[in-house]
């Protein structure tokens, strides 16, 4: 489970969602459907961007459109 408050982006995305944590699939779902629409990569934390990483090694196959 990621905490949703540990990851701004992730927490910008979700604002409808009030759950303290996400399941690690969907929260790549909402990345990857959603994070460069509303985002430019310099705008990602590094801490960020290596969760997001790691999620698109887990579960996009290590491809990702963002």
């Amino acid at each position: 489970m990621i905490k949703v408050a540990d990851y701004p982006a992730l927490k910008m995305l979700l604002w409808y969602y009030h759950a303290p944590e996400i399941k690690e699939e969907h929260a790549f779902y909402y990345y990857e459907r959603d994070l460069a629409k509303w985002f430019d990569k310099h705008e990602i934390s590094e801490t960020e961007m290596k969760l997001i990483n790691e999620l698109i090694a887990c579960y996009g196959n290590g491809v990702s459109l963002f």
